[in-house]
């Protein structure tokens, strides 16, 4: 205000000098005289203030203000720089360098400030705004990135290194610019092969570091150790994906440490039907324990079930997870053949079995049911009770 102050007063000393100074010429049209005189003035007047403002407000490096002192308050219609620290004036001289000269250095945010920084925020990627949005840790972040020309990425990872041999889960670290980050959290990582199919579910990508603080620290772990069986190239991404910097997704190539015996990456995504590729052994009597091989045996809440169908067409159901050791497994079923099974599913509903299939030798047809759907069918061969 003081300076403001002494700049108004300035330029009162200076116009009357030139007033005094320069005697307005006599003329048969005084007044136009008069108008022209005062027009070459207010452009003097100008180029003063231009020349006054760009003094004001930088920082001891040369820096603006709003770039040399990290905004660390909300703010919203009503706040004052006396209550922030004098951030409100940060923010009035941020919108004037980003184009709003309609910005009013007050240090109140009323209506027209909350108006600019709206029309700001939609203009970077943030459609959801209204009046009352203010400013919070997303919008500081884009005023953050907006002073930091000098970070050319939007985000850095740090690990896994490009075309490094990875197993899943895969630990991601790095860091990233303030524009993705939004309430602790800035996207998304998923893994995908080489052909572009999706082996993971989507994982967020949280901050680790101090808030405010940029770049920031991030750390993310993405895929299940089963889910290596649904890759089909040696290669591939992992891919991050932000929330709220309105940014494209970065992908860091990689190479998948796949099993040797590759006969099980049958299935293209991890709730694509299941595939059966070996059973051992494929006879025996009842009480024989089998073993299955293949991907997508996990149903609902964990679950294998795995259908026996005889030559008459009658099917009865055995659950897989019962064993302890292929429990959690995706791609691994383990049953021990009892004398009856139960016709239909109660495993959900409580109810006693109402009917049964009575083991007996011959030959019947196994099937595995999950998320996708029925697999593919193979043959058991029961040679006794």
């Amino acid at each position: 205000m003081l300076k403001k102050l002494a700049f108004g007063g300035l330029g009162l000393v200076f116009l009357a000098s030139i007033l005094v100074a320069t005697p307005v010429m006599a003329t048969t049209d005084p007044i136009a005289e008069l108008r022209i005189r005062i027009a070459e003035l207010q452009e003097q007047l100008a180029k003063l203030m231009a020349q006054s403002n760009s003094n004001i407000g930088h920082g001891a490096q040369g820096e603006p203000d709003y770039c040399h002192m990290p905004f660390a308050h909300n703010l919203m219609i009503g706040s004052t720089d006396a209550r922030t620290d004098g951030e409100v004036t940060r923010l009035q001289q941020f919108l004037q360098s980003q184009g709003y000269t309609e910005a009013q250095v007050t240090g109140y945010y009323g209506h027209i400030t909350a108006g600019l920084v709206m029309r700001w925020q939609k203009a970077h990627g943030m459609g959801f705004v209204t009046l009352k949005s203010g400013v919070g840790p997303m919008t500081r972040g884009k005023i953050h990135e907006a002073c930091s020309p000098t970070l050319s990425k939007s985000i850095t990872v740090t690990s896994p290194q490009p075309g490094e041999l990875v197993n899943l889960p895969i630990t991601v670290r790095g860091y990233v610019k303030a524009g993705w980050i939004y309430e602790g959290y800035t996207g998304t990582a998923t893994v995908i092969d080489a052909n572009g199919k999706t082996i993971s579910s989507a994982e967020p990508i949280k901050i680790t570091s101090a808030p405010d603080v940029f770049p920031a620290a991030f750390e993310v772990v993405v895929g299940d150790r089963q889910m290596i069986t649904y890759v089909q190239t040696d290669t591939g991404f992992v891919v991050l994906s932000p929330d709220g910097g309105g940014g494209i997704d970065y992908r860091v190539p990689v190479r998948f440490d796949r099993p040797a015996n590759k006969s099980s990456a049958l299935c293209p995504t991890y709730d694509s039907k299941p595939v059966i590729s070996s059973i051992t052994p494929s006879s025996g009597p009842v009480g024989t324990t089998i073993e299955i091989q293949g991907c997508n045996f996990l149903g609902f809440e964990g679950d294998k079930i795995l259908w026996f169908t005889n030559s008459g067409g009658v099917k009865g159901v055995i659950h897989g997870e019962s064993d302890a050791g292929t429990r959690t497994l995706n791609t691994v079923m383990r049953v021990t053949l009892p004398q009856t099974l139960c016709q239909s599913d109660n495993s959900y509903s409580g109810l006693p079995c109402s009917a049964s299939l009575n083991f007996v030798p011959g030959t019947y047809t196994i099937y595995s049911n999950s998320w996708g759907g029925n697999s593919n069918a193979v043959n058991f061969t029961v040679t006794g009770r």
